[in-house]
């Protein structure tokens, strides 16, 4: 049977697999992870405690840093996805705006040249 131990340790292994994903844009992937790795945390803490105090202090600390990380990572993709989203409305509006003055430009007679026909 795993120690409390082993799994902190797993856990650590399943951010970095989270963190990956994020950094790849993956946010299907990255959740199914975040999904696992806070099970496995319920399950650690549900253990009885078979380790030091200073060990566990430890693992923790380094569960938080790498809570840090994914914390950061998250908020930049969700920033490029913003300026992302941002871009596309605006693509979109000047692609609109064009249609409207193609349309006016061929109901006045007048090509693309600007020489009626």
């Amino acid at each position: 049977m795993p120690t409390k131990l082993d799994l902190l340790d797993k856990a650590l292994d399943m951010s970095e697999v989270e963190l990956e994903y994020l950094v790849d844009g993956d946010v299907d992937k990255a959740e199914q992870a975040a999904t696992e790795r806070g099970d496995l945390i319920r399950r650690i803490l549900s253990m009885s405690d078979d380790m030091s105090q200073d060990q566990l202090l430890d693992k923790l600390t380094q569960l938080r840093n790498m809570q840090s990380r994914l914390t950061a990572e998250a908020r930049k993709l969700h920033d490029q996805l913003r300026i992302d989203l941002t871009r596309a409305k605006q693509e979109s509006k000047r692609h609109s705006s064009y249609g409207k003055r193609t349309a006016k430009s061929s109901m006045s007679g007048i090509g693309s040249s600007g020489w009626r026909a």
